[in-house]
């Protein structure tokens, strides 16, 4: 219990000033309700949303190299380091969805004090409704940050089992897939499919492509390097 607990802690203390960090610079998009106020002519889009998922998605690709190395030689073996990165995840993913909504509420409210119709407050919710509470909007970032975080991670450990070459061999595959499916406009059924679910359907979705995908990372964890090969 206590090497999880180390663990656990290693990887909170190394993303801790990043994210007080990252956080203290989005708290600027509060000052689009003084901007708007201002200027009423203007029409202004809060990202703080987007730069969210940017961050998530960046810092998660260090994940690895910052505590795998650390919590094996201390005797951690890879199956707890597994479980406290799991738990690492969800703390990290309601941490940041808990952020996003405490400053998205602070903004609803400011527009409302001060009758602003010139703010736009994107959320990913808006694509089943306009009616959707706050709470269930941290709920649904919650999930879209725990996918972007494995995501991060699968590609992290790509890097550092298979080195450079794997690692941009796997970025190049899927640029090449991307690149090749928009002129065949692959991407129609997709989004048609994830439009005719409902809110239930949709996060379930979400829980179930980043379970797989750390399943895979779980799978290329197995007997992995305490040295990274990407070097």
């Amino acid at each position: 219990m206590n090497q999880w607990k180390g663990s656990l802690y290693l990887s909170l203390l190394s993303y801790k000033r990043e994210f007080l960090i990252f956080w203290l610079i989005n708290s600027s998009f509060l000052l689009n309700l003084v901007i708007c106020y201002m200027f009423p002519d203007i029409t202004l889009i809060t990202v703080g949303i987007v730069g969210t998922y940017i961050f998530t998605f960046i810092l998660s690709t260090k994940l690895l190299n910052r505590t795998l190395s650390i919590s094996l030689r201390y005797g951690l073996n890879r199956k707890r380091f597994l479980g406290s990165t799991a738990i690492f995840i969800i703390i990290w993913s309601f941490s940041h969805a808990i952020m996003m909504f405490l400053m998205n509420s602070i903004l609803l409210w400011g527009a409302d004090i001060f009758e602003l119709s010139n703010i736009i407050i994107p959320q990913i919710s808006m694509l089943f409704g306009d009616n959707v509470s706050l709470f269930i909007n941290l709920l649904i970032d919650a999930c879209i940050i725990s996918l972007i975080s494995v995501s991060g991670i699968f590609v992290n450990i790509l890097f550092y089992r298979f080195g450079l070459i794997g690692g941009y061999g796997f970025v190049g595959l899927l640029a090449v897939i991307l690149f090749i499916g928009l002129p065949f406009k692959w991407y129609i059924p997709l989004a048609e499919a994830v439009m005719g679910l409902n809110l239930a359907q949709f996060m379930g979705v979400l829980l179930l492509v980043a379970a797989v995908i750390y399943g895979l990372i779980c799978m290329f964890t197995n007997k992995i390097s305490t040295i990274s090969a990407n070097v």
